[in-house]
């Protein structure tokens, strides 16, 4: 079964999911945090908020998504605990109205880590509701006003953890591959590499990107990323690229590249925009054997880190295989 992805302009997004529906989302310090829940409040029965307690951006975003909902709730996390993030998450799910039956993850302004989590959740819960969507709100910039050369997101890389609910199965014997879907975060990826001290490095270059207007960013980056696993003399090393935006593409290009080597370990990484984030949660659902991971930053650009694009995307889960 195909996966089904519709973009279309931010003012329409709620004719593509059902009413009454759940939103789970995230208050970040990003302007983006607050486009999704202005656009889809019309077909929200509830409203999940969840913000980081330690910043104040985030409590104030929150407070704007509450206002704009007559059943909401606040559920502070803090990022540096995902074991509590995660109990949260499924007492909201478990807390749910029996009478809604669809569910919408703005996965937006989530973390990596925290998105992971909660498509692990509810993935396990899926039978429960009728619809299961994500919808993606792109950025129209990053780090704008800087020339590639300036921009950033975030810098350091303060240590790696496993994503809760994707553990995998590493053999101690078999090889290890590191996977890794590249972003702008070079520092995180070379952070990445210094803990785990693969025996194989497979480096995915992000193309296809979700606006046309960040090509000119990730040819940069891609440069410096082609300089840069030059450095890595001691590691064999493999790059391929993958989609920022068609998910269905990316699992299919992680897929082929495990499937070669299936008696070996495989750790994924994704440094990418959530929907290939999404493509690596799916990829995981489908083989239980591979280990996803997290890069925690030292800090975020949280004065300049991205400005809203104008389209969103939707993806209906419950369409994709790897899901069910």
């Amino acid at each position: 079964m195909t996966l089904s992805v519709n973009t279309l302009p931010i003012a329409e997004a709620k004719t593509a999911i059902p009413d009454h529906s759940a939103l789970f989302c995230f208050a970040s310090f990003e302007s983006r945090t607050l486009v999704g829940p202005e656009a889809l409040k019309d077909s929200i029965s509830h409203a999940f908020i969840f913000k980081n307690i330690k910043l104040e951006e985030s409590d104030i975003n929150a407070r704007i998504i509450e206002k704009q909902y007559k059943s909401s709730e606040i559920i502070d996390v803090t990022l540096d605990n995902p074991e509590t993030t995660a109990d949260l998450m499924a007492k909201a799910i478990d807390n749910l109205n029996g009478d809604i039956q669809s569910i919408i993850i703005d996965t937006t302004t989530f973390t990596h880590e925290t998105l992971l989590i909660l498509l692990k959740i509810i993935q396990n819960q899926k039978d429960r509701f009728e619809k299961i969507f994500c919808i993606y709100v792109g950025a129209g910039g990053y780090s704008t006003g800087d020339t590639p050369e300036q921009m950033w997101l975030s810098k350091g890389c303060k240590d790696v953890r496993n994503v809760i609910g994707y553990p995998g199965i590493l053999r101690p014997i078999a090889k290890t591959n590191l996977m890794i879907l590249a972003g702008f975060e070079i520092e995180r990826a070379t952070r990445l590499i210094e803990l785990i001290e693969p025996d194989r490095l497979i480096l995915g270059n992000g193309i296809d990107p979700v606006a046309e207007n960040h090509t000119a960013a990730m040819s940069f980056f891609q440069n410096k990323f082609a300089a840069w696993q030059k450095e890595y003399k001691n590691i064999d090393i493999e790059t391929f690229e993958f989609s920022c935006k068609n998910i269905e593409d990316t699992v299919s290009k992680i897929q082929c590249i495990i499937s070669g080597r299936s008696e070996e370990n495989f750790i994924l990484v994704p440094l990418n925009t959530k929907l290939s984030t999404i493509a690596a949660s799916l990829v995981a659902f489908s083989n239980p054997q591979i280990q996803l991971c997290y890069s925690i930053p030292e800090t975020y650009n949280y004065s300049n880190y991205s400005i809203p694009g104008n389209n969103v995307t939707v993806v209906d889960l419950k369409s994709s295989n790897s899901f069910n």
